[in-house]
């Protein structure tokens, strides 16, 4: 299954989903550089950074799967309304696995019944798509804030290795916001 992104240059990229996505996405990028230099160039551009998006690839996966979730989710909220109009307020029979389960019950398949059913299923439907809302929302703020304290820390790192001469030609602010300001990049590139 492939899915499109469009490059910051434009050009459309096929991007593989599945299991072995880091492999294939990786070939394909290499394939997209090898014909385009400007490709090339962005990819190594973001290569440095995509050390801190790999470490936290458990959230990042978390994160995918709760979004596939929380799109069933959002697909199977009208079916309520459906049931409610077609089978409870209309005169059109109740589909048989609804029946079926309405069976397995032992309930009745009475219009007052199918609006209950209707009720509580989009009421349901409303609770899990909040707690997966709830749960992308904390999985992106966890993720973003550990690949930003990541960098942050290698960027100190690299500060603290440099000579007494950078440090006095170069101003303490400059300093403090590339460390500060400048190590939320890596939050903007993988949040969008």
């Amino acid at each position: 299954m492939l899915s499109a992104v469009i490059c910051p240059f434009g050009m459309i990229v096929a991007i593989p989903t599945g299991f072995n996505l880091l492999f294939e996405t990786a070939m394909i990028l290499g394939f997209v550089c090898d014909r385009f230099p400007r490709a090339k160039f962005i990819v190594n551009r973001y290569q440095r950074l995509l050390k801190y998006c790999l470490q936290q690839w458990p959230a990042l996966l978390a994160i995918l799967i709760m979004s596939v979730a929380a799109s069933g989710i959002a697909a199977l909220q009208p079916w309520p309304m459906k049931i409610l109009v077609d089978s409870a307020l209309g005169h059109a029979g109740l589909p048989s696995y609804l029946r079926l389960f309405f069976d397995f019950l032992g309930l009745q398949s009475n219009p007052a019944m199918l609006i209950l059913f209707a009720a509580f299923c989009s009421l349901g439907f409303y609770v899990l798509n909040s707690l997966l809302d709830v749960g992308l929302s904390w999985a992106w703020t966890a993720a973003g804030q550990r690949m930003v304290y990541g960098l942050a820390a290698d960027l100190f790192r690299h500060l603290q290795r440099l000579s007494l001469l950078f440090h006095t030609r170069r101003g303490i602010g400059d300093s403090l916001s590339r460390l500060g300001a400048d190590s939320w990049c890596i939050y903007s590139a993988t949040n969008q």
